[in-house]
């Protein structure tokens, strides 16, 4: 399964929840937190998924997080 594909997985498994790129990293299976930053920005771009500041549901944390509605 291609990186993109695998971060998609991911976002949708955990809807309506959000998720911070660190997060995404460590569930996608990612070694870099920039990884899932760039491919959740692609993300972003596509009908149903959502990318702004919030809370994370995993770590707590306020800052840039991506779901799927």
């Amino acid at each position: 399964m291609a990186v993109f594909d695998r971060v998609e997985a991911v976002v949708k498994s955990v809807a309506p929840e959000r998720l911070c790129d660190e997060c995404l990293a460590g569930e996608a299976g990612l070694s870099l937190r920039q990884q899932a930053n760039q491919h959740a920005r692609r993300l972003a771009a596509r009908p149903g998924f959502e990318r702004r500041l919030g809370r994370c549901a995993k770590c707590g944390t306020g800052k840039q997080v991506t779901r799927y509605s």
